[in-house]
């Protein structure tokens, strides 16, 4: 006849970060990144070029040990692919990481000029922006169509004399993502 005695311990199950929780809202130079992990823990994202992390860059969470966490990174540099990873640490000190990446919008295209007009014959120019596939060209917040190339000429029935017109334009990048107007 033998006993056996035995003690359970608690067990520790590292902290998580829901994959599904994670959203990214960029602009052309900054990124916040907002997740929830399952229990209240300390966040940090993690950032840069490689995904190697002894060369990323570190921003911490804006909301100390909580479910839901939120960091903001800027200083980044448009259309420039970008690694990072979110770690989560609970009071016991497990963590977890995931690793994803993002791509920063195009910047805006500048120095948009009038080149002419010519009765109902507008065309419009503005600098190139590196790594734009197409722009976009606004006459008054409507679309007035897309271009491959750095200048625009449309021929317009609705322009009236002594009126003005408000044109912008948008670059596009390959994942069809529009520059901010």
């Amino acid at each position: 006849f033998m006993i056996l005695l035995f003690t359970t311990l608690p067990v520790a199950f590292a902290v998580s970060v829901n994959p599904g929780s994670i959203v990214v809202e960029v602009t052309d130079t900054s990124a916040a990144i907002a997740w929830t992990a399952d229990t209240a823990s300390t966040g940090a994202v993690n950032y840069g070029t490689s995904a190697s992390t002894s060369t990323m860059a570190g921003v911490s969470s804006t909301s100390g040990e909580a479910t839901s966490h939120e960091a903001a990174i800027a200083g980044l540099t448009p259309a420039q692919y970008y690694y990072y990873n979110i770690e989560a640490t609970d009071s016991a000190g497990t963590y977890t990481t995931t690793t994803m990446n993002f791509t920063p919008l195009l910047s805006t295209p500048e120095n948009l000029v009038l080149v002419e007009v010519y009765g109902n014959i507008i065309e419009l120019a503005w600098d190139e922006v590196a790594g734009a596939k197409t722009y976009n060209v606004y006459k008054d917040s409507t679309l007035l169509g897309a271009e491959s190339t750095n200048s625009f000429e449309t021929e317009s029935d609705d322009l009236s004399y002594s009126t003005t017109y408000s044109f912008t334009v948008t670059a596009v990048d390959t994942y069809g993502r529009e520059s901010e107007e």
